[in-house]
């Protein structure tokens, strides 16, 4: 009589499936070592996506077991401009978080820090008038109220690997991808051109200007938008902006982090060409900047004000060439120093010196511009 019972093994498929599965992964990875090949040859570097669930991997990292902690906010300049590799290099035993979200004022992210308890650190907050105006206050609260609300541990890993392997290799970014390939090609008959702007792991952005095909265009774009941009802009009243300023509570954000130890120092990073010019048209820096140096308790430097900031090409008018971003970082460091805001290598920047606590209160009770102490 026939036996109806069996093994799994009788079921088994027979034939060479792990020939097969290695065959495939070999043809894989040979498909994506020629993309990654073809990418480089046409001058493509690794660039990371940046998005919210990055920035939210950095900002629960000041809250990592590190007595120097410096956090970086603003926009794209300070993405581009403060050069971190530069930094660790002085400072070795310091943490640094990139905070600066590209088009977004760092008003809700300065805030988000002052409400936070656990925070006691250094912020370099870069800002100008226009970033500091009402209706851009809360560009980053999207990304603060991300970070608060949490996401999964599994969404966390896979965006964090993600972001290491498009910091590793060009073909990883979806921009390459061969859906986004062959739609540019069939709308504009080429490929993707090189990205003049590369972001790190670490939310740095480098801007290499040489990789632009024609930069009186670029620049030509920039000088329209810009204008654009500010003919939309209606006359601002000095006094009622620095009331604004006094609404949304700027000054109590700098002291509630100066009584924990931390400190704040507010940075106008260079702009040149047209934009500077209509910027002054609109926000006379006398008016504006000095006036807002003058009352705040932060330290506060404006790159016109430091001869060591001053000079060097913007070829989009805002963002430094990522060749001088460590020489401008330098500068920029030396100018801290030099004001007892980071301290001198080896010393604690959040060791209060007497000649600081003594011109602060200067500052405060003359309502001179904080600046005039440094010669």
């Amino acid at each position: 009589m026939p036996s109806f019972t069996s093994s799994s093994s009788d079921r088994a498929p027979r034939g060479p499936g792990g020939l097969t599965w290695a065959v495939a992964l070999l043809l894989a990875g040979a498909f994506l070592a020629s993309a990654e090949l073809f990418w480089r040859s046409r001058g493509m570097l690794p660039s990371v996506v940046d998005d919210v669930e990055l920035w939210a991997y950095h900002r629960a990292r000041i809250h990592e077991d590190q007595p120097k902690t410096l956090v970086l906010l603003g926009a794209s300049r300070m993405k581009c401009d403060f050069s971190i590799a530069t930094f660790r290099e002085r400072f070795p035993d310091w943490r640094v978080v990139q905070l600066a979200v590209a088009g977004a004022g760092p008003v809700a992210a300065l805030q988000d820090l002052a409400e936070d308890r656990a925070f006691s650190g250094v912020v370099i907050c870069s800002v100008d008038a226009d970033w500091l105006t009402g209706p851009r206050w809360d560009a980053q609260r999207p990304y603060c109220e991300h970070f608060h609300r949490g996401t999964s541990v599994n969404s966390q890993l896979n965006r964090l690997i993600s972001a290491y392997l498009q910091s590793k290799f060009v073909v990883i970014n979806p921009s390459v991808s061969a859906l986004r390939t062959a739609r540019k090609c069939m709308m504009k008959g080429e490929f993707p051109q090189a990205w003049y702007a590369r972001c790190d792991f670490d939310r740095s952005r480098h801007c290499d200007f040489g990789l632009v095909d024609d930069l009186a265009a670029f620049r030509k774009r920039f000088e329209l938008e810009v204008q654009r941009w500010y003919d939309s802009r209606g006359a601002v009243d000095p006094a009622a902006w620095l009331a604004d300023l006094d609404k949304v509570g700027i000054e109590q954000m700098v002291r509630r982090i100066e009584d924990r130890s931390g400190r704040v120092i507010f940075v106008r990073l260079p702009t040149t060409g047209l934009r500077r010019s209509l910027e002054e048209r609109c926000y006379p820096k006398r008016l504006f900047w000095d006036r807002f140096a003058a009352k705040t308790s932060a330290a506060s430097i404006h790159f016109e004000d430091e001869p060591t900031l001053c000079g060097y090409r913007t070829p989009d008018m805002s963002h430094l060439e990522v060749q001088d971003t460590p020489r401008f970082t330098t500068a920029l460091l030396d100018v801290l120093v030099r004001r007892g805001e980071l301290g001198s290598e080896g010393r604690t920047a959040r060791e209060e010196t007497p000649p600081r606590q003594a011109w602060r209160t200067q500052a405060l009770s003359t309502g001179q511009p904080k600046r005039s102490r440094t010669g």
